[in-house]
């Protein structure tokens, strides 16, 4: 595989097929650098485009499955010239993550789940990934999916330097956080030791009303 796949894009109108097109798009290009975050306080990986910089700087955030996000977004950005920080913000589980603490990873420093993650680990991270060498120190831009999307929008709410959010599956409200505990577990964030305002699941009464919107066929 040399990095690029066709993509096929086809229109259509009352079941006919007006129009089509092939495109070809560049998902890992020769040259990407990528090594772990030599920060004791952090856990994730930088990617870096070939050529000198700076490049323009994009963090990326996981969903609720927790680690070090890999998906292909990571390296498509950076085969298009964007330096990006891979960051982890809560451990994952135990069985996804033996290998990588066997290898050296600084995991203590995280929650071990999506439970009143400090808003203050995202700032390190900001701050780290800005000072490097290779990184354009600002604008900066921040990407996530999911849960990671709300701390996208959380952590551009918090820094100056960064001015371009992309999101996706988003919610833009604060939950409780994910946990294997029952009951009130604080917020998914939090910020100076302090959960976010948040809803709080009720569990029952939450499934009952996913199936009576289901029944009628309304969105859930």
């Amino acid at each position: 595989n040399d990095g690029t796949f066709p993509v096929e894009i086809s229109a259509h109108l009352d079941g006919d097929t007006i129009a089509t097109a092939t495109a070809t798009q560049v998902r890992r290009v020769k040259g990407i650098k990528q090594r772990p975050i030599e920060s004791d306080e952090l856990v994730g990986e930088i990617y870096l485009p070939p050529g000198k910089g700076p490049h323009p700087g994009v963090l990326v955030f996981g969903g609720s499955g927790g680690g070090i996000p890999d998906h292909p977004t990571v390296e498509l950005l950076t085969s298009h010239g964007y330096a990006v920080l891979a960051l982890a913000y809560f451990q994952p589980p135990e069985t996804a993550y033996a290998n990588e603490i066997e290898s050296g990873r600084n995991w203590e420093v995280l929650p071990t789940e999506a439970v009143e993650i400090p808003l203050e680990y995202t700032d390190t991270a900001v701050e780290w990934f800005a000072g490097q060498e290779a990184v354009r120190p600002e604008p900066l831009g921040v990407v996530g999916g999911s849960l990671g999307a709300n701390l996208a929008l959380l952590v551009a709410s918090r820094r100056d330097e960064v001015n371009t959010v992309v999101t996706t599956a988003t919610g833009g409200i604060i939950f409780q956080g994910i946990s294997s505990e029952p009951g009130d577990v604080g917020a998914q964030f939090a910020r100076d030791g302090n959960s976010l305002p948040h809803i709080k699941y009720r569990r029952f009464s939450h499934i009952l009303q996913m199936l009576w919107y289901r029944i009628r066929g309304h969105p859930i």
